[in-house]
């Protein structure tokens, strides 16, 4: 993936963790001066990986603003997943600075658990497997094979069979169930017998096509 680049880059220090007593030069990373971060990130593509390479990070020192810099989140406030952008800052806070799990804790409003969790998995968030079906293979074979076991049972309600079959399920889950092995509900259609007339059309067709 890429980042915004800074010309500035070559002349940033990456340090570690400095005496608070002692002033740090404008524009060094340390946690007494959390105002020299500026990260930008942008959004990864699919064909993108992601790069946490000093080369990566765009640093630059912001406006002397300090009240309108808002990192991580406010005390008090509800706890929402940490962003893509703030993993990628605590990963260069971590990995290129050398900054203490503690520090970046007390700079994001983060516990340490969830900085050390976010340290030792990518940058990119994982997804979180949902659960699986609720009728497993064998469930829905047993059902499969009780609805096409007559013609009397292909119009049964899903409920029907599913009772015929000992499976207490509700009629959406029985429904996806069959949808997976791949089959749907459809309206009977009705075809009737083919009379004589019908008969004699045919067969008058069948002898003008002989060829």
């Amino acid at each position: 993936m890429s980042f915004a680049s800074s010309s500035s880059l070559t002349e940033m220090d990456y340090v570690s963790p400095v005496d608070e007593t002692t002033d740090p030069p404008a524009g060094v990373l340390t946690p007494s001066n959390p105002s020299a971060l500026n990260i930008q990130c942008n959004p990864p593509s699919s064909s993108q990986v992601v790069s946490m390479t000093p080369e990566a990070l765009s640093l630059s020192v912001p406006s002397t603003n300090a009240s309108s810099i808002i990192i991580g989140r406010q005390r008090g406030s509800k706890y929402k997943r940490p962003s893509y952008k703030t993993r990628c800052q605590i990963h260069a806070l971590r990995f290129h600075a050398k900054w203490e799990l503690k520090d970046i804790g007390a700079l994001f409003d983060l516990s340490l658990s969830t900085v050390s969790d976010i340290c030792n998995n990518p940058a990119t968030p994982r997804k979180i497997p949902g659960p699986g079906p609720l009728l497993r293979s064998p469930q829905r074979q047993a059902l499969i094979a009780c609805a096409t076991a007559s013609a009397l049972n292909r119009r049964r309600p899903s409920l029907e069979i599913a009772s015929l079959t000992g499976i207490h399920a509700i009629t959406r889950t029985l429904r996806k169930a069959f949808h997976l092995e791949g089959y749907h509900r459809r309206i009977a259609r009705i075809k009737p017998f083919l009379n004589q007339a019908a008969k004699n059309r045919r067969f008058a067709w069948a002898l003008a096509h002989a060829h």
